[in-house]
């Protein structure tokens, strides 16, 4: 089973890489419950523009106290920057569970980062990669810069029509990998994510479809599947690793965005395939 590296961003251009031995300081994220008028406000207003729930979702884990909240300057700029957590069984994992970060930047809070992360293990380095700045959550570290740029956020297959899809399509281009049978039970299970955004500017847009199953990740991200529909059917042009936010760059080449990816920026050609993988940090081509 082939592993790819990649991720992506938002209101900031996001980078995820292994959190390394070196960072000995490092200021701990504290989350508390989101109780405070403040903080419930915030998740009311701001959390169904920011993620994939609804405003009734939202309520819901609020009544029933399934939310907890963090700020912290993560940039140091003088406003912190605020971390909203849902901790229902269904937005955790083994990995933690699913965490917005929201910056704000030109009037409106804006999504930086969507994460699953441990309550208990987030902390923000103090060593900085250049001019990223960086958030760790367990064993990961995520890297961004304040640049704008769009984000993509993976969530669960919302409905039938979209189960039907993922099942489907899995099962007849992804038997290479694993059986039809592993596919279907994947997306029974919801260990299938999808996001979508229109890479090529064309009208149409592309469907990602990521397997966030354990033995389809690891520190690089999920196994991910790019999808553009030509011709009357979905092809998958590019296949590789990606965390739960991506970002698109507003800079196109060969008619497609460049992505922020894991720990490359990629450059694909004019069929959507990677042409160019290159370090952000050091400008190192890397593939």
């Amino acid at each position: 089973m082939r592993l790819f590296a990649l991720s992506m961003t938002v209101a900031a251009t996001l980078l995820t890489c292994p959190a390394g031995a070196e960072q000995a300081q490092e200021r701990k994220v504290v989350f508390s419950p989101a109780t405070t008028p403040e903080a419930r406000a915030f998740v009311e207003t701001w959390l169904p523009r920011l993620s994939g729930l609804g405003s009734e979702e939202w309520a819901s884990r609020l009544d029933q106290g399934q939310v907890r909240w963090a700020e912290i300057d993560i940039d140091r700029d003088g406003t912190p920057e605020r971390l909203v957590m849902a901790t229902t069984p269904q937005d955790c994992d083994q990995y933690g569970c699913q965490t917005y970060v929201a910056r704000f930047s030109t009037g409106r809070w804006r999504l930086v980062d969507a994460e699953h992360m441990p309550e208990a293990d987030v902390g923000i380095p103090e060593a900085r990669r250049g001019h990223y700045h960086s958030l760790r959550r367990g064993s990961f570290t995520t890297l961004f810069t304040l640049e704008e740029g769009k984000d993509v956020t993976f969530r669960t297959l919302a409905n039938d029509a979209e189960r039907a899809f993922a099942r489907d399509w899995l099962s007849r281009n992804a038997k290479d990998h694993e059986a039809p049978a592993f596919w279907r039970k994947a997306v029974d299970e919801n260990r299938i994510r999808i996001a979508t955004a229109d890479l090529n500017d064309d009208g149409v847009v592309e469907r990602l479809l990521m397997v966030a199953d354990p033995a389809w990740c690891g520190t690089a991200g999920c196994s991910t599947f790019i999808l553009k529909h030509e011709r009357g059917r979905w092809t998958c042009p590019t296949e590789t690793n990606m965390h739960e936010t991506v970002g698109v760059l507003d800079e196109k080449r060969n008619g497609w965005h460049r992505l922020i990816a894991g720990t490359a920026v990629l450059t694909f050609d004019k069929h959507g395939r990677v042409l160019e993988s290159v370090d952000p940090a050091t400008g190192e081509v890397v593939r």
